[in-house]
């Protein structure tokens, strides 16, 4: 039972972070609705400061939070809705949104949230310039593959910090550990031991 739940918790990005992006998506393009986007950003906003406030008043990590990636989602989404979608000049925010969702959920998610929104944006292709707006739709594709390769850098550097060995000091003897600046360190150490 615990692990079905678990489960469950795995897959719930996999459903809400479309969902949200959807949800926000269509909610701003309502002619009604579109009237209140810059008072729905401020309103996202605060809901997020609040939230953080509580997570850092109990002490818990933001990014470990999935509500807390939610609500930065719905932000960022209101934030540049607002200010004109395709025209916005916080546009530059959703390809390092889907970045961020590489690193903390999966590169499966970027994916999913480029896709769906690279499909929302392709029904206004040619509203105001065709070409334009083709190559703002391929260009933010382009982050899939970005995204995939810098995860795959980062957990490869990763990996390379987690399996160097301790370090033994020469001169006293001693292990030591050097933190996250093992790779550097290690080459330092190899072009020393060369000369």
């Amino acid at each position: 039972m615990k692990e079905q739940v678990k489960t469950n918790q795995k897959r719930l990005p996999y459903v809400v972070i479309p969902a949200i992006t959807i949800a926000i998506y269509l909610l701003t393009k309502l002619p009604a609705i579109s009237l209140f986007k810059l008072q729905l950003t401020i309103l996202s906003l605060l809901v997020l400061a609040v939230y953080s406030y509580f997570l850092k008043r109990k002490k818990l990590t933001h990014l470990t939070n999935d509500t807390f990636v939610y609500l930065l989602i719905a932000f960022v989404l209101f934030l540049v809705a607002s200010t004109g979608w395709f025209f916005s000049p916080f546009f530059f925010f959703l390809y390092l949104l889907a970045i961020f969702l590489a690193f903390i959920f999966s590169a499966k998610m970027s994916i999913i949230f480029v896709v769906v929104l690279a499909t929302l944006f392709s029904f206004n292709i040619g509203e105001v310039d065709l070409a334009y707006d083709l190559i703002v739709v391929l260009s933010f594709l382009t982050t899939i593959p970005l995204s995939l390769y810098l995860r795959k850098k980062y957990l490869k550097l990763k990996g390379s910090i987690k399996e160097t060995p301790v370090l033994q000091n020469k001169t006293t003897g001693k292990k030591q550990s050097s933190g996250s600046f093992e790779p550097l360190k290690r080459i330092r150490l190899e072009t020393k031991s060369e000369e």
